[in-house]
C-alpha cells in the first residue's frame, strides 16, 4: 500500500509538479487590458517566447532599440513568436502603446 501511495504521488509529481522552462520550452505572454501578461519571464536560451493579442486593438513587441526582436504590428487574435539565443535582459514595449512594458531575462543551461 505504501509502495503505491509513493508511486501515486511520484506520478503526480512528474505530470503535474513545476516544469523548468528549458531550451525546447515555449511560454506565452498574453496582450491583454493593454498590458503584457505576465510581463516578466525568466527562460533558458534556445526557449521560445510567444506573445498573444488578445486584445481588440493591434499591438506591437519590440526590444529596447529594436535589434533582438521586432514583431511589426500584430493585429488582433494574432500572434508573433522569437527564439531567444543569447544569454541577456531584454526589455521591450509595444511601440504602439508606450506603457506597455515587459522584460525577458534568458539564463545559460
Amino acid at each position: 500500500m505504501r509502495t503505491a501511495l509513493v508511486s501515486g504521488l511520484a506520478v503526480l509529481v512528474l505530470v503535474f509538479g513545476p516544469h523548468p522552462i528549458t531550451a525546447q520550452s515555449v511560454v506565452t505572454v498574453d496582450i491583454q487590458d493593454f498590458a503584457f501578461q505576465p510581463h516578466e519571464w525568466t527562460i533558458e536560451v534556445g526557449a521560445v517566447v510567444h506573445w498573444v493579442n488578445h486584445d481588440d486593438w493591434p499591438h506591437h513587441v519590440a526590444a529596447e532599440g529594436g535589434k533582438s526582436f521586432n514583431s511589426g504590428v500584430i493585429a488582433p487574435q494574432k500572434d508573433f513568436r522569437t527564439t531567444f539565443s543569447q544569454v541577456g535582459r531584454f526589455s521591450y514595449r509595444c511601440g504602439i502603446h508606450p506603457t506597455m512594458l515587459g522584460l525577458i531575462t534568458v539564463q545559460g543551461q
